[in-house]
């Protein structure tokens, strides 16, 4: 970065921030929808918070995942529960399928297994929850070491090529919308649940 900055090529060191940037967006995006969907399928968490992390959550993440591949997006979007405003509409809230469908495109969103990670069960140091490691890590749910490498060495990627960073403009709009669609229904859950109470 510094030597494209003193060769006077800032643009390129732009390109290649924004991409890095919207690759660490999306991870909270990934870890919160799979949590989200972890207490609605395996703890049959019913409460109005829930889904309205779940709605959240996977509303975020949904037209990145849309962007890597339609099908996996419309998997991920017929398992969210609905609101209307008044009701809740379970979806079937498979945990395993939408973890399935986010973890087959983990490449195309730019992050690692390593970088998501899994739900780490309080009760037993060092373990996951049961069926949500991270991928790779596989049945015993034993949390790697410290030294062992799960990570993606290649630091920050390189601007792309022969397109004029329209994709990096286009996924940018699309994080940003993908977050504030998830924001604004987020508000929406938590004012027609208050009103709801008064």
């Amino acid at each position: 970065g510094q030597t494209r900055i003193m060769n006077g090529n800032c643009d390129s060191v732009l390109k290649i921030r924004a991409e890095a940037i919207v690759k660490l967006m999306s991870i909270p995006l990934v870890q919160g929808t799979l949590f989200s969907f972890f207490e609605l399928d395996r703890h049959e968490d019913e409460r109005a918070v829930t889904h309205g992390r779940a709605i959240a959550f996977s509303s975020a993440i949904l037209p990145l995942l849309h962007n890597c591949n339609p099908n996996y997006a419309y998997l991920l979007y017929s398992n969210v529960p609905s609101s209307n405003g008044a009701t809740i509409t379970p979806g079937s809230a498979s945990f395993e399928v939408v973890k399935d469908a986010l973890e087959k495109n983990y490449q195309c969103l730019g992050i690692t297994c390593a970088d998501v990670g899994g739900i780490v069960d309080k009760g037993n140091p060092g373990q996951y929850l049961a069926g949500a490691g991270p991928c790779g890590i596989g049945n015993n749910n034993v949390m790697p070491s410290p030294d062992e490498n799960n990570g993606n060495e290649e630091g920050i990627p390189g601007p792309v090529q022969g397109d004029g960073g329209n994709s990096e403009n286009r996924t940018v709009l699309i994080v940003a919308l993908g977050v504030l669609g998830g924001l604004i229904l987020v508000f929406l859950f938590g004012f027609f649940a208050y009103r709801k109470k008064s």
